[in-house]
């Protein structure tokens, strides 16, 4: 079965640190209802350990043509003879009506809890960007008390050069014209970017406006 589940994993991933850290958060109230299939234990887990039984939550079938005597591949799609002789917008008007009709009909069924769970519509996280938010966020500002400036600053690229892999501070931190001034505001811009999709996540949406 083809799908993009591999490709996106790594968004998976980040969604499931900012459910961790949403659900610790005592200022935020967490959509559990929404998220009642990631089970009980997710604060207590890794991602991958828990990845192998839960990957089966987000994957998104490839709209695909099926081959003249073959077969749909998913449990949860359907088969639409599309005419190729008829105008575009007519035959997407008829898909719509036809796909309305089948999803109110199968609304309650299991099989339909495969996939639930999807990145929001059109904002698809800049992965390396939206990273970088949660690993400062998470690994330096939520283990100081509040920190700001120069010494927020100060802890982030401490945090950056000690790591023994990637031992580099982002290009983003680095001010070589004004200093560190340019650089302490993006940190800035970066709390407020993470705090706001930890907020998302806790109602039920990844990555969100940000």
């Amino acid at each position: 079965m083809k799908t993009n589940l591999i490709i996106k994993k790594d968004s998976y991933r980040i969604w499931f640190e900012f459910y961790k850290l949403a659900t610790q958060n005592k200022s935020l109230k967490v959509n559990k209802r929404f998220y009642d299939l990631w089970g009980e234990d997710v604060v207590s887990m890794k991602f991958d350990d828990w990845w192998k039984t839960h990957s089966h939550l987000f994957i998104q079938p490839i709209v695909k043509v099926v081959e003249p005597d073959g077969q749909i591949e998913s449990p949860w799609g359907i088969l639409i003879d599309v005419p190729l002789n008829k105008s575009i917008t007519e035959t997407l008007s008829d898909i719509k009506d036809i796909l309305k009709k089948n999803q109110k009909t199968n609304k309650k069924n299991k099989r339909l809890l495969i996939g639930k769970y999807t990145l929001s519509e059109n904002s698809e996280p800049k992965l390396k960007a939206v990273k970088e938010f949660l690993n400062v966020y998470k690994d330096v500002y939520l283990k100081m008390d509040n920190p700001k400036g120069q010494k927020f600053y100060e802890a982030v690229t401490l945090y950056y050069t000690s790591r023994k892999k990637n031992a580099r501070i982002p290009p983003q931190l680095i001010d070589v014209n004004r200093g560190n001034a340019s650089a302490v505001r993006t940190l800035g811009r970066w709390i407020q970017k993470a705090k706001k999709i930890e907020s998302n996540v806790a109602n039920g949406e990844f990555p969100g406006k940000y």
